[in-house]
């Protein structure tokens, strides 16, 4: 956690719940949110089970490799971007939302 400032450092260490980080164009959510989800999984968190979510492809991209990069590839974790995850949830369960 050493490239972290201390609101990132806060985010990271952050263990009550889920947790929304809203900040600026190039203010570090890609990088604290992948550390968020790195420390998850050295807590022993499965990655099948963390979702992180962001709004833009570039982001999602990253964060994806960046995560590969230290737990490797096929490890179940989902990074999407909103409208992806939330397009392939609309057509796994179409049936079920009537359409």
């Amino acid at each position: 956690m050493t490239k972290l400032n201390a609101g990132q450092s806060k985010a990271v260490s952050y263990t009550s719940g889920p947790l929304f980080i809203l900040a600026g164009p190039g203010s570090g959510k890609t990088l604290t949110i992948t550390q968020k989800v790195l420390k998850l999984i050295k807590d022993g968190i499965s990655p099948d089970r963390i979702l992180a979510l962001t709004f833009s492809e570039k982001a999602a991209g990253e964060m994806q490799d960046r995560i590969e990069k230290h737990i490797g590839v096929g490890t179940g974790i989902t990074v999407s971007t909103f409208h992806s995850f939330c397009n392939d949830l609309i057509r796994e369960f179409s049936l079920d939302l009537g359409i």
